[in-house]
């Protein structure tokens, strides 16, 4: 496999708030799906997609054939195909669509990929990287103080040179201990040498500052109660 994949820590959309969040078909058919469907249940779930005919599809056999502790992880990692693009490019851009056709045949996917993510976050806090293309007028989606979500899984690493080679924008995302939806998935990753955290679709991000041409961004809690706030602490607290 190669080392590195230079459209894995994009997006077609920077953010989206709680109030978006929460009218999404996402958050719908993810509360109707179960939260951790066995393989071959995401397997059949699959075979309703149009380009994925029986089981011998390359992402339905790696599905099978990995460790159940990571199989789907492992499969949204990979470069199998699903028509002219990677199958984890083609998730993410159902999820920033946010429609009924695809979203209902994907859940499954996506929930047994969360079951896997959800609750292994760092012994410690740490510090993540992302790097975007933005533009100046989605630079300006990320005011200090704002909550939003990541639409789709958002792909971070702990190497800055890396995430600053995906884009002009670096996010700087510090990672409290024991997130619950982030994992490192570094030694379970087809690319290794990405050094990655992978977050869950929608997880939430708290802005702390902006400016020069990075994001300070804190992981936040999925379930915690937060609430949007700008406070000079946090802001002064970012120095590198």
């Amino acid at each position: 496999m190669g080392s590195r994949r230079y459209d894995r820590f994009d997006s077609a959309i920077p953010g989206i708030t709680e109030k978006l969040f929460n009218k999404s078909k996402f958050l719908k058919y993810y509360d109707r799906t179960e939260s951790c469907p066995c393989y071959d249940d995401v397997i059949d779930s699959l075979l309703a997609l149009d380009g994925i005919d029986d089981r011998s599809h390359p992402v339905c056999r790696m599905i099978k054939d990995e460790s159940a502790d990571y199989d789907v992880i492992k499969t949204y990692t990979s470069e199998h195909r699903y028509r002219s693009k990677a199958f984890y490019s083609y998730v993410n851009k159902q999820l920033l669509k946010d429609r009924k056709s695809r979203l209902e045949h994907l859940m499954p996917f996506i929930r047994r990929a969360t079951h896997q993510i959800n609750h292994r976050g760092p012994d410690d806090s740490c510090v993540v990287y992302r790097g975007m293309d933005l533009n100046r007028e989605q630079v300006r989606f990320f005011t200090p103080g704002k909550i939003f979500r990541f639409p789709g899984f958002t792909s971070t690493t702990t190497d800055r040179s890396v995430a600053e080679s995906f884009g002009d924008i670096l996010f700087k995302i510090r990672v409290p201990a024991d997130i619950s939806q982030a994992r490192n998935i570094a030694d379970i990753s087809c690319f290794p040498s990405e050094d990655e955290w992978l977050f869950v679709p929608y997880s939430r991000f708290k802005v702390i500052s902006s400016e020069n041409r990075k994001i300070t961004l804190e992981a936040k809690d999925n379930l915690e109660d937060v609430s949007e706030s700008t406070t000079s602490s946090d802001e002064s607290s970012d120095t590198d």
